[in-house]
């Protein structure tokens, strides 16, 4: 569904999705610098907590000309599932720090693909529910927390018709 989106669609569509699948994607390296590259998980044996990375993560950036919050989830993130969903989690601070999205279709496919449903992929490994969580995240940190007409009068929304992730 994604190659068929124009650019304006690559952009309203990204809370549901990402929409440029991931080995398909060029930039420039300021733009990797600008959003801090994938989020770095420490050891599974580490001592340090998700709340340790997000403060790692805040005092490289803090040192940049453009502070971009990362998409880390402090209540259902742990450092097991920072290493899930790095596609995700790059795709939204991009937008976040003003990025672009733009698609360059070409007459003959460069990328398939495939799904394999092998148990040790990431895509299978990554719990649908966090992904849910971190496309709500994104939007409160680029829609809800930003906009003013959602910060007047405590103003509450409802995603209606969500299907079966937004009953959970």
């Amino acid at each position: 569904w994604a190659n068929n989106l124009t650019d304006e669609r690559l952009l309203l569509e990204r809370y549901r999705e990402i929409t440029v699948l991931q080995p398909t994607w060029f930039m420039p390296y300021t733009v990797w610098w600008t959003v801090g590259g994938y989020v770095e998980a420490p050891p599974l044996s580490s001592s340090e907590t998700v709340l340790d990375v997000i403060q790692h993560r805040a005092k490289i950036m803090s040192s940049r000309e453009t502070a971009q919050s990362c998409l880390i989830h402090p209540r259902y993130d742990d450092l097991s599932s920072l290493r899930l969903a790095e596609d995700l989690r790059f795709f939204h601070a991009h937008l976040q720090s003003q990025g672009t999205l733009r698609l360059v279709r070409t007459k003959i496919p460069l990328v398939t693909y495939r799904h394999t449903g092998d148990q040790s992929s990431q895509s299978f490994r990554t719990n649908r529910k966090l992904l849910l969580q971190l496309r709500v995240l994104a939007m409160e940190q680029s829609v809800l927390r930003v906009d003013p007409l959602w910060q007047q009068h405590g103003r509450k929304f409802i995603i209606w018709g969500a299907g079966r992730d937004g009953k959970d």
